[in-house]
């Protein structure tokens, strides 16, 4: 049976699906003579470290090869402590590019040059957007984001300049949310930095969104859009009490309803009150996709009393991280960096927890 879709078109631009307007830079069909990895660049930086970028392979050898880079911090004491770097929901390639924004390049080069090894790579939905669609009944956030981190994770820990102690992971939005159920199915990392995500479950996040977005419309196109916001509504109630191959058959806000369905058997929450590994849970205060409350605010209660995590507000900063200019969804397309004082706090952390 043919997949029925419940779509609207909303102000909210929820993922960003169509925000990943840059190409994938420095690829290179060379070919090096004892790994199956590219060299890309080499850049040395004050200090004597050179910033070594590899071109890897994640999942090699099977149907869903991912490409991705390795950075690594020539000069620095090895092993290295080193980081996987995992998205948010969408479609995103290794840099984690919206518009002109390049949140996961910006990390990676600030922690390698302060001695950290990063793997960042192109998302499966990047890399097989027509299949991924085709397949799109049946994927979970195993298939979209969980399998692939977790490979990620064994790729570096197989890496005898790596650390295989001092894995960390850090998610962005979605990534960050679902961080703790990666590292607790298989991704087993040192510690956890959640960046703008929330404990609350994704489809609860998504209605919010989508219901305030009702007032963005025009007075006399409201009443439409309402009435496709209380179909989306509806959508969402029935596929409580389906099946997962029916629900598997809707399709709401570009991700079925077994995703939603199968997030609610394994709840972000519940991963991230159990588990016992460092935590640093960071939030812009001029967020507007993921509020305060709904993020910042719930981690710190459902977390109280708890000595393995950090928080962290930084008031004047959005999703990205970066600093705002209108204060609303075009700051996304203004090319920016992630805040020089978040990307150091980062890296302290991680020093400040290296086993």
């Amino acid at each position: 049976m043919k997949p029925i879709i419940l779509s609207l078109i909303l102000a909210t631009a929820i993922f960003f699906s169509s925000c990943n307007t840059s190409e994938i830079d420095n690829e290179t069909s060379s070919e090096s003579t004892d790994t199956s990895a590219n060299d890309i660049v080499d850049q040395e930086i004050e200090g004597g470290l050179i910033i070594s970028e590899t071109e890897v392979i994640i999942n090699e050898g099977t149907e869903y090869e991912l490409k991705g880079i390795l950075s690594i911090p020539l000069g620095a004491a090895k092993p290295y402590p080193a980081v996987v770097l995992v998205h948010d929901s969408g479609s995103y390639d290794r840099d984690e590019t919206i518009y002109n924004n390049k949140i996961f390049r910006n990390i990676s080069k600030n922690l390698t040059e302060k001695g950290i090894a990063v793997l960042r790579y192109d998302k499966r939905s990047y890399s097989y957007k027509e299949k991924m669609v085709e397949l799109i009944s049946s994927v979970s956030a195993k298939e979209d984001i969980i399998d692939d981190a977790i490979s990620a994770s064994n790729f570096l820990k197989a890496d005898s300049r790596i650390d295989k102690n001092n894995v960390f992971v850090i998610g962005h939005g979605f990534g960050g949310s679902i961080a703790p159920r990666i590292d607790a199915e298989g991704g087993d990392f040192a510690g956890i930095v959640i960046m703008s995500g929330s404990p609350k479950p994704l489809k609860e996040l998504l209605i919010e969104q989508v219901q305030a977005s009702l007032y963005e419309y025009p007075e006399d196109e409201q009443e439409e859009v309402k009435k496709n916001i209380d179909a989306l509504l509806a959508e969402f109630e029935n596929i409580k009490t389906m099946t997962d191959e029916e629900a598997g058959e809707i399709i709401l806000l570009d991700m079925s309803g077994y995703y939603y369905n199968e997030m609610d058997k394994y709840p972000n929450d519940e991963y991230t009150k159990n588990s016992e590994k460092p935590m640093f849970i960071i939030h812009g205060g001029k967020n507007i996709q993921i509020s305060e409350e709904d993020s910042y605010t719930l981690y710190q209660n459902l977390l109280e009393g708890k000595e393995n995590v950090s928080f962290k507000l930084y008031p004047d900063l959005n999703y990205l991280f970066m600093e705002i200019a209108t204060g609303d969804m075009n700051d996304y397309k203004r090319e920016g960096r992630v805040s020089g004082e978040v990307l150091n706090d980062i890296s302290d952390w991680i020093k400040d927890n290296l086993k």
